[in-house]
């Protein structure tokens, strides 16, 4: 879609939802007026349950630019490698290994996970079975969650199967159940896993590993894992190298995640998890026309916030009156932040 045909569609609708709210707000005030009612007590509420600051016409919004947590993160000194370290073990998202490994000429899932999934291991919605054709367009069927459900555990028990233990311990979770190509790896640790979001079952696995393993690699392509990793290096016993593979091919970066949480210390490590959540990511509506940089712009200038931040990340429940009273001038803060940068452009 052209931005012209965007920009005009985005205009209508806003136009449609304005429509909608006066004929709503006439509706309530002339019953109110009607019955009596308190005008001030009113005009204190909100008259629709998803006000537009924080919703697309009742729809959650996008976050804008969600991936610009990780330049926050990385602005604080670390060194990169540009290959591989040494580790004791790795920790594979499954979604960002199918994404990252395309079928190409595979005709059939068992040649898909036999001649591209089990080689990748060992070096470092159709129904989903073995013999079941490939599909062309790859991307696209990885879009329905019904095609990941089934072909996740396919490919796990085909790893558990024919990776010989000599190449090492593979561990993986199907369902709300763990599995091994060796029996006497203890998985009583890993289940029940049925903890319904990847990116914090992965760290499940990462602590389980952490109990033999002191340097740990962890594959993905999501930026949400690259805050729950900062925010749980400093909870997990025995970790002292937690390094995090991000993005791919040419954009493949090692990241020190161990070094970034050391400089910035437990408290701020964990504020980032209730930051990021907070500030707009893949469950919460972000601010209308506020992305990540509005927010640590402001996040640089009010250190107050990051004690309530972290609380909130690990007992929201004990939050007070002066934390919410923080929390609710940090949203005020953040326009200011960008009135003040166009006033300082303009002089």
């Amino acid at each position: 879609m052209c931005k012209g045909k965007k920009d005009h569609k985005e205009r209508r609708t806003a136009e449609n939802g304005e429509k909608q709210y006066a004929a709503l707000y006439s509706k309530l005030f002339i019953a109110c007026q009607s019955r009596d009612g308190d005008l001030n007590q009113f005009f204190s509420h909100e008259n629709q349950g998803a006000p537009p600051s924080l919703s697309e016409n009742g729809n959650l919004r996008p976050a804008k630019n969600k991936s610009g947590i990780i330049a926050s993160i990385l602005d604080v000194e670390h060194t990169e490698r540009n290959e591989s370290p040494a580790v004791d073990a790795k920790v594979l998202d499954g979604l960002a290994i199918v994404n990252m490994l395309k079928p190409n000429d595979c005709k059939t899932f068992a040649d898909y996970i036999s001649s591209v999934i089990q080689p990748y291991i060992k070096l470092h919605l159709r129904l989903v079975k073995p013999n079941g054709s490939m599909q062309n367009n790859w991307s696209t069927f990885l879009r329905y969650d019904e095609n990941k459900t089934e072909l996740f555990p396919l490919i796990v028990k085909s790893l558990t199967e024919n990776i010989n233990c000599a190449h090492g311990v593979f561990v993986g979770t199907v369902e709300d159940g763990a599995v091994s190509n060796q029996a006497d790896v203890d998985l009583e640790p890993l289940m029940p896993c049925n903890i319904e979001e990847a990116d914090e079952r992965m760290f499940v696995h990462v602590r389980n590993a952490a109990e033999e393993c002191s340097r740990i690699l962890v594959k993905t392509v999501d930026s949400d894992d690259v805050v729950i990793a900062l925010s749980a290096f400093h909870k997990i016993p025995g970790l002292q190298e937690l390094w995090l593979v991000f993005g791919v091919r040419k954009h493949l970066r090692f990241i020190p995640i161990h070094e970034i949480a050391n400089s910035l210390g437990p408290q701020t490590s964990t504020a980032y998890l209730f930051f990021h959540l907070f500030s707009g990511c893949d469950t919460t509506s972000s601010l209308h026309g506020k992305g990540k940089k509005s927010f640590i712009d402001t996040w640089k200038k009010m250190a107050s916030a990051t004690p309530v931040f972290e609380k909130m990340a690990t007992s929201p429940r004990d939050i007070s009156q002066a934390d919410r009273d923080i929390i609710e001038q940090f949203v005020v803060i953040i326009p200011y932040n960008f009135l003040q940068l166009i006033v300082n452009t303009k002089i």
